[in-house]
């Protein structure tokens, strides 16, 4: 399983390119998860110069993107491109999926600056749930961490440029604000 995983230099994805993964993180329940010529968990080669055409949606989040226990068109990044590609006759749709298991807003943040932008997307959308923030907390980081943030330590560089780019851009920031100010989050920073 380890074979797809190691956070290659070499091309726009997390994960290594043009692989075939067999997931056995809970042996009752395998999946396959391929990665296309760029690390990227989708079955189609992606030309990172994009056509005019084209309207790239490019996916980022943790497990809840990278979609454990289904297969590549059973996530919801391949749902999105599906129901794009008939709502817009006109273009092309690529939604390219780069979520990976266990990574943190603060990973996805520096994958996106590092690698994201490199594709030219012309919308990203973040995945996250309920459990992203608290994350952000946890002494111990999982095992696929981004190889360049130390075990737990996050660099204050990374946190402050993504609390800026989330407070100008999010309405759920601006909540969790908001709830903070008013004693109702106490744990968040």
């Amino acid at each position: 399983y380890k074979q797809g995983w190691g956070h290659s230099t070499l091309c726009c994805g997390d994960l290594r390119p043009n692989k075939t993964i067999s997931g056995v993180f809970v042996p009752e329940h395998p999946y396959t998860v391929k990665t296309n010529n760029l690390g990227l968990r989708n079955f189609f080669d992606v030309n990172i110069e994009k056509d005019k055409s084209t309207l790239r949606v490019l996916a980022i989040g943790d497990s809840f993107t990278f979609g454990p226990y289904v297969s590549n068109n059973e996530t919801w990044s391949a749902r999105l491109e599906e129901f794009m590609g008939e709502h817009y006759d006109d273009k092309e749709v690529e939604v390219l999926n780069a979520g990976i298991s266990g990574y943190t807003i603060s990973d996805e943040l520096q994958y996106l600056l590092e690698k994201g932008l490199l594709l030219k997307p012309d919308l990203v959308v973040l995945g996250i749930t309920y459990n992203d923030f608290s994350d952000l907390m946890r002494e111990q980081r999982g095992f696929f961490a981004r190889s360049n943030i130390k075990e737990g330590v996050f660099s204050n560089s990374t946190m402050n440029d993504f609390k800026n780019v989330l407070y100008d851009h999010s309405f759920l920031a601006n909540l969790v604000v908001k709830l903070k100010d008013q004693g109702v989050l106490n744990s968040v920073k």
